[in-house]
């Protein structure tokens, strides 16, 4: 059932849902270099008007606010926070991810 990660040079060759299932798997294996390859392919295909669904707008923007932060690239990680926020501004796991960029989130739990 495990599919085949793509190269560098395939990850135009997979829907959305597959690109977004092996950037999930490359976060968790510590694969940054495909997380990033996979991701950058899904927002190339959001700023060129091939996603429609807001869903997914807000999915992909989060997906590389989450991966900027893996890398300690806390600015750009807010960004893409912020384009979330654009189209859903009440979404609570944005707003928690800002909070925590900019320390203002207990850690005392």
């Amino acid at each position: 059932m495990s599919q085949k990660k793509p190269s560098k040079s395939e990850v135009s060759n997979y829907s959305n849902d597959e690109l977004f299932e092996f950037f999930k798997e490359a976060l968790f294996e510590g694969n940054f270099d495909l997380a990033e390859k996979c991701i950058k392919e899904l927002l190339r295909r959001v700023e060129s008007n091939e996603v429609e669904s807001e869903e997914e707008k807000i999915k992909y923007y989060k997906g590389m606010g989450i991966f900027q932060e893996m890398i300690n690239n806390e600015e750009l990680a807010r960004e893409y926070f912020l384009k979330s926020l654009e189209i859903k501004p009440d979404d609570d796991e944005a707003l928690n991810h800002l909070r925590k960029l900019s320390g203002l989130e207990d850690q005392s739990e």
